[in-house]
């Protein structure tokens, strides 16, 4: 009940800050922090990690594009799984099978292709 307790908990928002904190490169940090502000755009300040499933992320690319995003859509999706797999590595413990993330989303998740000009 406690671990259950602990995965509502996990806000992917402060995770993405965390993680940028020690990514080296400018690019890279940028365009997580790009996906942070977007994210909080769609969902308010705290987005749990188990709110984070396959319906989400279809509304979350609906939401880009409605805003106009059109090939960009595909970098912030790839950005995305990029962030959620770093916080799967960083709160699952394979060796003590303490999954605090069992879930992934991104399984049957079906990527935008980038539409040719």
């Amino acid at each position: 009940l406690k671990e259950n307790k602990q995965i509502q908990e996990i806000d992917f928002l402060s995770f993405i800050d965390m993680y940028a904190k020690s990514t080296k490169v400018a690019g890279t940090r940028e365009q997580y922090l790009s996906l942070k502000n977007s994210l909080s755009s769609f969902s308010g300040n705290f987005l749990p990690v188990t709110a984070i499933n396959l319906n989400y992320l279809t509304r979350y690319e609906k939401y880009l594009r409605d805003r106009g995003v059109q090939n960009g859509v595909i970098n912030y999706m790839r950005s995305f799984r990029s962030l959620f797999n770093k916080c799967r590595d960083h709160y699952n413990d394979d060796e003590s099978e303490k999954f605090l993330i069992p879930h992934y989303p991104f399984k049957k998740y079906v990527f935008p292709k980038n539409k040719g000009n």
